[in-house]
């Protein structure tokens, strides 16, 4: 059985050493990541491993395929009219959380939007929500409002001079006219391939980070490892065919195929052309229509493609046959449409637009929904370059090379990276290795009592099972933990008994912070290096109620030893509980979800986060993220929440902070908005506050649900006049370091060390 391994060499190694030591391995190198020249990926049996483990050359070997990780879906005066509505989502999500609303939620279930059709203001409330100190203009019944985008000087801000990288699912469609400025696509066709290679970092032989990376013949190398990305459809044909038929059309179109040409029913694209109509707009599109049947005939010279399609929709999901619902009286007006078709060459479409993709596209830079309304924008779809493996695989180092090209050439416009996704452990993984050690708050424990119980060996806690046992939960470990990579501590200590040398040797350790994790070579260092050129990254903080530390807190050690060879005797591999997930390792901006729903009556009258929003210190800030309404170009109606759509709310904004500060820092933009683009009213707070760490846990901090656990309570704000704003280019470089404390309000004794005491009383 093989397995792929990330391989890092010594500094200074030659070629010719590494090439000698792949050869007497036998490892199949799968990935030789010409644009990190100290590694390769490799796949390798437990023998070829060994050879390779056994090398002076080799510094680092990290797993790449992890089965028990998952990885998710984050001028002059300019104003426009939004409409909108802040409204509580279906259900009531807690740690589970709410990722998007699939379903368009009308009158029929139960829900009352205070609109002529029962169905949701489309808008979004993010562009009136953080342009305004507080949360007086932003109500809960439908209504309209007028957007003013921050000027200065009297000039609108729409992020023109940022370039925007959407490290999204798929393409977008560059016929949407909400990434259009008078006609003309803002989406730029963008070949990742065609990048030359660059040092990530300067080196030990005098190569500075920047520079070219030559091959050994001296000539330029090229990003190569990036397939091609396919942004549009070769047609074959296009025409109009004309149906009267409200609730469900069934038709058959004819075509004369070329010559050698295969046709099968994913190469065909319909669009559905709605005119001129303002009130309805563009509603649907081609998932909508569906391909029913393909068959050749006239001797294989002709396909008849029968094509079929829902008069209703309110999702992107396809009806078929079944008649729209009870209430469809807003598509009534579809009756006798001209409906555009077309056909595209086998194997020459892109996979097509995901209502994800779209729906964080739409939020951080289209038209009518969006900030940087003037950016650039140019996408790394997911689903034609590897999916989520490529982010880190090449995606990471393509930003940077996209970056320290345009500097090469005396493109000095910032580049800004949207995403919307994290890396969490797999609550139903099945591994059940025996837990050797607990750390909470700077403490070892081998035997704990959750929340003043019985006193237990921690062998009972599993690390890869969160989630299954509240006792977890007192310790940080809340619902899934966020996966940043273990930390090796096999052979090195006996975790039956540990001497003091032993504890400070661990706390040093684990200190060190990423560093140390199996995952930093492979997932974090291509983040770091990305933003140490200067790229700027933005993304969601996750949807699962968990709290993140940062480092130096006191949560940020917290963590459990797992040993897979079920021996006490060997602490085995850390894994934190508490620490930022790969996806979002240096610099990144983390953004948690704004609840879309707030009362006079509920919370002193504050806004909360999200149910769903992950929490914590290393959050930097808080935006718009739930029952947001919009009406796409390729999806049609689609309802967004999650912390997916709070990260494309805080990048749009941080184009428009771009754009009047160029020269800004990753590092100075991430303390601009965690400190400094905040407005007057804070988050609602229990004021439950940590506590000392003891075998106890801290149950009441880390179970409340509508606590932010560390946050600082700020909501994303910046003023219409950009002249009011701190200029991030003066602000810090340093890094960003907790100032969280705890309190001492409560005994540590167990029930059964309190009966004891009474009892000798």
């Amino acid at each position: 059985m093989t397995q792929r391994y990330y391989i890092v060499i010594a500094d200074g190694t030659a070629s010719r050493d590494v090439m000698a030591l792949v050869n007497s391995s036998g490892v199949n190198v799968t990935n030789s990541l010409p644009k990190r020249p100290n590694a390769f990926i490799a796949e390798c049996t437990e023998d070829e491993l060994a050879v390779l483990s056994d090398s002076s050359i080799v510094r680092t070997i990290e797993p790449m395929d992890i089965s028990d990780m998952c990885a998710e879906e984050e001028q002059a005066i300019v104003s426009k009219s939004v409409s909108y509505i802040r409204r509580q989502p279906l259900g009531s999500p807690t740690r589970a959380g709410l990722y998007n609303e699939d379903v368009f939620l009308s009158t029929q279930s139960g829900y009352d939007y205070n609109t002529t059709d029962g169905l949701p203001p489309l808008g979004n409330w993010g562009l009136l929500r953080h342009t305004v100190t507080d949360n007086n203009q932003v109500a809960n019944l439908g209504r309209t409002d007028t957007y003013t985008a921050p000027a200065y000087n009297g000039t609108s801000l729409d992020g023109s001079g940022v370039d925007i990288i959407l490290n999204i699912g798929s393409i977008l469609d560059i016929q949407d006219p909400e990434f259009q400025t008078d006609g003309t696509t803002r989406i730029q066709q963008f070949q990742w391939n065609s990048l030359p290679l660059r040092y990530p970092e300067d080196t030990n032989d005098g190569n500075s980070a920047g520079d070219l990376i030559p091959d050994d013949q001296g000539q330029t190398q090229y990003n190569i490892s990036v397939p091609t990305i396919k942004y549009t459809d070769t047609v074959i044909q296009a025409f109009n065919f004309d149906n009267s038929d409200v609730d469900h059309v069934q038709d058959t179109i004819e075509i004369t195929k070329n010559a050698g040409q295969t046709l099968d029913v994913d190469d065909i694209l319909v669009y559905y052309n709605l005119g001129d109509n303002e009130d309805l707009g563009r509603l649907v599109s081609g998932k909508n229509y569906y391909v029913a049947s393909v068959t050749a005939f006239n001797g294989g010279a002709n396909y008849r493609i029968e094509l079929k399609t829902s008069r209703y929709s309110t999702s992107t999901k396809d009806l078929g046959n079944s008649a729209p619902p009870t209430g469809s009286h807003r598509f009534v007006e579809l009756a006798n449409t001209s409906d555009r078709v077309q056909v595209a060459e086998s194997g020459t479409h892109p996979d097509g637009v995901t209502d994800h993709a779209e729906g964080v596209a739409y939020i951080a830079c289209s038209n009518t929904y969006g900030w940087a309304t003037g950016a650039q924008i140019y996408i790394w779809p997911r689903n034609q370059v590897g999916d989520f493996a490529s982010v880190y695989e090449d995606g990471w180092d393509s930003f940077r090379l996209f970056h320290q090209n345009k500097i090469a050439n005396g493109n000095t416009r910032p580049t800004i990276v949207i995403d919307s996704i994290a890396a969490r452990f797999d609550p139903s993984s099945k591994y059940d290795p025996v837990s050797t050690g607990l750390y909470f708050r700077n403490n070892f424990y081998n035997i704990v009592a959750p929340g003043g119980s019985s006193e237990v060996a921690i062998q009972g806690f599993n690390q890869l099972q969160q989630g299954t046992t509240a006792s977890g939960v007192m310790y940080g470990n809340t619902y899934t933990s966020h996966y940043s990579g273990s930390y090796n501590f096999n052979g090195a200590y006996d975790g039956s008994s540990l001497s003091s040398d032993d504890l400070d040797e661990i706390a040093t350790k684990l200190n060190n912070g990423v560093t140390e994790s199996s995952l930093y070579e492979s997932r974090m260092k291509p983040l770091e290096d990305m933003i140490s050129a200067g790229v700027h990254h933005v993304s969601a903080a996750g949807n699962y109620n968990t709290s993140t530390a940062l480092p130096g807190g006191i949560d940020y050690n917290n963590g459990q030893w797992s040993n897979y060879a079920y021996d006490m005797d060997n602490l085995g591999d850390f894994f934190p509980f508490m620490r930022r997930n790969y996806y979002c390792a240096g610099d990144t901006i983390t953004c948690a979800s704004l609840a879309s729903f707030f009362t006079s009556d509920r919370f002193d009258g504050k806004e909360t986060m999200s149910d769903f929003s992950c929490r914590g210190e290393s959050v930097d800030t808080c935006a718009a993220g739930e029952s947001i309404y919009a009406n796409m170009f390729s999806n049609g109606y689609y309802a967004m929440s999650g912390t997916s759509f709070a990260s494309p709310n805080i990048a749009g904004m941080a184009c428009l902070v771009l754009q009047l500060h160029p020269t800004t820092t990753p590092r100075q933009l991430r303390r601009f908005f965690r400190f400094y683009a905040v407005g007057e009213e804070k988050l609602y707070e229990t004021g439950i506050e940590p506590v000392v760490g003891s075998k106890f846990g801290d149950s009441p901090f880390f179970n409340d649900l509508s606590g932010n656990r560390g946050y600082s309570g700020n909501i994303a704000f910046l003023d219409p006049d950009a002249s009011n704003w701190q200029n991030p280019t003066q602000l810090s470089n340093d890094p960003i370091t907790s100032t969280m404390a705890t309190v001492d309000n409560k005994l540590n004794f167990s029930i059964a060390e309190i009966n004891s005491k009474l009892g000798s009383v």
